[in-house]
């Protein structure tokens, strides 16, 4: 395969690990044209729950910090808008896409199924390493990672991380189609009623 020179990196940043109850509170991309940086989207979000302080220790976002903030239905257009039609790219790339698929179809109405390039499994064909999370594969591209774990500091992360990575030309596209179970979903997050898939 040809090396990817046009693409959009994609970062989130969570309440907490579970898809059908936490939600974003910050969401960063970066678009990619030519193999430079371009552009990037990046922003902090309020949310219906508050942060636990145990995954606020993790990311460092707060609740006073997003206090003032839009909530996600507000974000995501432009988001869309940013991202138009381009291939994402993400590490461990089910989680980020599987928490944007299922806001935008509960806050806009629309199914988000784009093509991607998921890092880990790139990592896994192209690296011989004991991990294969992001602070590892920067590690052993020499990549700064300090700031680690806030969503536009992942995507500059991973950037660098990737074009080291997509100089093999084993990177492989997938279309994201995760199937939601509407009722393990958070009521509290449902904005819309109709069924999901």
């Amino acid at each position: 395969m040809d090396i990817l020179s046009n693409y959009i990196l994609v970062d989130i940043e969570t309440t907490g690990f579970s898809f059908y109850k936490d939600e974003i509170v910050e969401l960063c991309a970066v678009k990619v044209i030519n193999n430079k940086i371009h552009s990037n989207f990046s922003t902090l979000i309020k949310p219906i729950n508050k942060i636990p302080y145990n995954v606020i220790k993790i990311h460092g976002i707060s609740n006073e910090m997003v206090k003032n903030c839009e909530t996600i239905d507000f974000v995501l257009p432009n988001f869309i808008n940013f991202i138009e039609d381009n291939i994402l790219v993400a590490h461990n790339a089910n989680f980020d896409l599987s928490f944007l698929q299922r806001d935008i179809f509960i806050n806009l109405n629309k199914i988000f199924t784009p093509l991607y390039v998921d890092t880990v499994s790139l990592a896994h064909r192209v690296l011989n390493l004991e991990h294969y999370n992001l602070k590892s594969i920067a590690s052993y591209y020499n990549v700064d990672t300090k700031g680690h774990h806030r969503g536009l500091k992942d995507c500059l992360i991973l950037y660098e991380c990737f074009e080291n990575m997509n100089k093999f030309g084993k990177t492989k596209f997938y279309k994201f189609d995760f199937k939601i179970n509407r009722e393990k979903i958070d009521s509290s997050l449902l904005k819309v009623q109709t069924k999901l898939f």
